[in-house]
C-alpha cells in the first residue's frame, strides 16, 4: 500500500464498505499511513473496542476522525469515568457532527452531570444506545435528563440496564412533572423530538407512573417499547398523542415470544394515522377500555396479548374493534371462545398462537378454526405450537383450506414422511417451513421433493433423523440462493455432510446442533 499512486489507494479503498474500512486498518496496522485524505468521503461509521489505553488507539486512528464521522460504537470496560473521557476526545478529535452514537457495556456513576453535558455539545446527535449499561443511580432521573437535556434526541434505546435503584421509593409521593425537570429555566417547558423509546431492564421491570415526567414531555412519541409492571393506563395517549406502536410487557413474558419473528425496529416507518401496533403482556383491563373508549382500533393492524390470565372476554372485545387487524401473536391461548372470535376476522395475513392449558383446544377444534376462518383465502403465515402433538389428518385439513399459504411452523406433530410430502403437494408457495418429530426419519426422497418448491428460502428440522444424503442434496442445490437451514437437534447417518454443507452455506445461513440420539 506504501508504494501505490494515490489514486490506486483511493481506488482500493472505494470498492471496500464503510462499516467494514476500520476493520482493514486493524488486520494490518502499517495501513494507517497510506490512507490519504479522501477520509471525508469513506470513514463516517468507526468502532472503538475496549482497551486499557484508549489514547493509543485514539492516536492510532486520528486520521480516521473529524467532522465527516456521522456513527460511533463504543465498546466500554465498566470503569469509572472511562466513558466521560471517550466523548471528550471524540469532541476534541472534531467529531462535532456524530448523528448517531452506540455503547455497549458502559458504566455511569450516580452523577451523571458530566456525561449528559458531553451528549449536549453532540449538536447532531440524534439516536442513542446503551446496551447492557450498569447505572449507579436512579433510572427515571438518568432518562429524564436525559430526554429534557438533549431535546435532539429522536431515538433512545436503553437495553439490558442493571441499576442501582430502578424505581423511586414507593412510600414517596410522585412528584409532577415540572417538579422533577431540571433546575434550568430553560428546560421546563421544553417538548423534545423524541420519537423513539425503547427501555429494558435485568430481572426487574419499570412502573408507568414513574415514567409519567418522561412521557408528558414527548407529545411526538411514535414508538414506545418498556419492560414494565402491570400499571399501564389510557393517560399514555394524553401525553403522548401521536403513538403508533406500544409494546409493553413484563419481563418474565419475553421468553414466551422467543418464537414470534416480531420485534419493534427503530427503522420502521413513521406512521402518520394512529395506533397500528399494540403488544401489551402486562396489562389490565382498563388499559383495552380505554382504547375502545377512544376509538384508537380502527387502524390497529398488529396485536400481541397474552391470554394466560383468564382475559378472553377483554381480548375477545377488543377484537370485535379491530376490522384491519392483519397479525395476531398470542403466545399462550387457553379459550376456545377467543378461536371463535379470531375466525371472524376477515383480513388476518399472520396467525402465531400457542395453543396452551388444561381447557386448550384440541387437534381437531383447531382444524375446524382454519376450516371455518373467514381470512382463509389470505392468510399465508402460520406458527403454531401446542401442548400435545398435532395430529397428522388435522394438519392436513388445516392446510387444505389455506391455498396461499408459505410460511408453515408446527410443533410438536404425528406427522410421518408420506404425510409430509402430501402436505408439501398442497403448498405450492411454500417459502419457510419448520416441523418436528417426523417419524421415522426423512430420507433422500423428500428432500428431493423439497428442492422442486421454487419459493423456499428457509427450512428448520428438529429432533428428526435425516438422510446425510439428503442434506448434501438440499445444501448444494441452495448454495447459490439466500436459502438458510437450521437443523437442532437432529441425527443423521454420516456427520460429515455437516462439513461438507457449512462448506456450500456460508455466512452464516446453516445452524445445527447434532447429537447422537434424539
Amino acid at each position: 500500500m506504501h508504494i501505490l499512486p494515490y489514486d490506486v489507494t483511493v481506488l482500493i479503498f472505494s470498492f471496500i464498505p464503510r462499516y467494514d474500512c476500520i476493520q482493514c486498518l486493524f488486520v494490518c496496522r502499517s495501513w494507517k499511513d497510506a490512507v490519504p485524505v479522501y477520509t471525508e468521503r469513506l470513514w463516517h461509521r468507526l468502532s472503538l473496542q475496549g482497551s486499557k489505553d484508549y489514547s493509543r488507539e485514539l492516536s492510532f486512528l486520528h486520521k480516521c476522525f473529524g467532522v465527516h464521522v456521522k456513527h460511533v460504537s463504543i465498546v466500554s470496560s465498566r470503569q469509572d469515568g472511562r466513558l466521560d473521557i471517550l466523548l471528550r476526545m471524540l469532541l476534541a478529535k472534531g467529531c462535532m457532527n456524530i448523528k448517531s452514537l452506540a455503547l455497549e457495556r458502559s458504566y455511569l456513576p450516580y452523577d451523571t452531570t458530566s456525561f449528559i453535558d458531553c451528549l449536549q455539545r453532540f449538536r447532531h446527535l440524534t439516536r442513542l444506545l446503551m446496551n447492557c449499561l450498569y447505572l449507579g443511580g436512579e433510572l427515571p432521573d438518568f432518562l429524564s435528563a436525559l430526554v429534557l437535556k438533549c431535546p435532539n434526541l429522536t431515538h433512545i434505546i436503553l437495553q439490558d440496564v442493571t441499576a442501582h435503584k430502578l424505581t423511586f421509593d414507593p412510600m414517596t409521593p410522585l412528584q409532577q412533572p415540572h417538579h422533577r425537570t431540571p433546575s434550568s429555566s430553560s428546560a421546563v417547558n421544553v417538548n423534545t423530538n423524541l420519537v423513539f423509546l425503547h427501555v429494558s431492564y435485568r430481572w426487574r421491570q419499570c412502573s408507568f407512573r414513574h415514567l409519567i415526567p418522561i412521557l408528558s414531555r414527548c407529545p411526538n412519541l411514535r414508538y414506545l417499547s418498556v419492560a414494565g409492571e402491570k400499571d399501564l393506563d389510557g393517560a399514555i395517549f394524553d401525553y403522548c398523542p401521536k403513538l403508533a406502536y406500544i409494546d409493553w410487557m413484563f419481563f418474565t413474558t419475553r421468553h414466551k415470544l422467543s418464537w414470534i419473528h416480531h420485534h419493534w425496529n427503530p427503522d420502521d416507518r413513521i406512521i402518520e394515522w394512529g395506533l397500528q401496533d399494540l403488544s401489551l403482556f402486562s396489562y389490565s383491563n382498563d388499559i383495552i377500555d380505554e382504547i375502545i373508549r377512544r376509538q384508537l382500533t380502527r387502524h390497529i393492524r398488529r396485536m400481541s396479548l397474552d391470554d394466560m390470565e383468564n382475559q378472553n372476554g377483554t381480548i375477545t372485545r377488543l377484537l370485535q374493534h379491530c376490522p384491519s387487524l392483519r397479525t395476531i401473536n398470542l403466545p399462550s391461548i387457553s379459550s376456545i371462545q377467543l378461536l371463535d372470535m379470531l375466525a371472524r376476522l376477515t383480513q388476518l395475513r399472520e396467525i402465531n398462537m400457542r395453543v396452551v392449558g388444561q381447557h386448550a383446544a384440541k387437534s381437531s377444534q383447531l382444524a375446524r378454526f382454519f376450516s371455518n376462518t373467514h381470512s382463509a383465502s389470505c392468510l399465508h403465515s402460520v406458527h403454531l405450537e401446542t401442548d400435545q402433538p398435532l395430529s397428522s389428518d388435522a394438519i392436513i385439513a388445516m392446510v387444505k383450506h389455506l391455498p396461499h399459504l408459505r410460511i408453515i411452523s408446527l410443533r410438536p406433530t404425528e406427522l410421518n414422511e408420506k404425510e409430509l410430502l402430501v402436505l408439501l403437494h398442497m403448498v405450492p408457495l411454500l417459502e419457510k417451513l419448520r416441523v418436528e418429530n417426523i417419524k421415522p426419519s426423512l430420507s433422500l426422497s423428500f428432500f428431493r421433493q423439497l428442492i422442486t418448491l421454487p419459493h423456499l428460502d428457509s427450512f428448520h428440522a428438529a429432533y428428526t433423523h435425516l438422510s446425510s444424503a439428503g442434506i448434501c442434496l438440499l445444501a448444494n442445490k441452495m448454495a447459490n440462493t439466500p436459502f438458510s437451514l437450521t437443523l437442532s437437534p437432529f441425527t443423521t447417518d454420516d456427520p460429515h455432510c455437516i462439513k461438507y454443507t457449512e462448506q456450500r452455506l456460508k455466512k452464516g445461513r446453516f445452524r445445527y446442533y447434532h447429537q447422537e440420539h434424539c
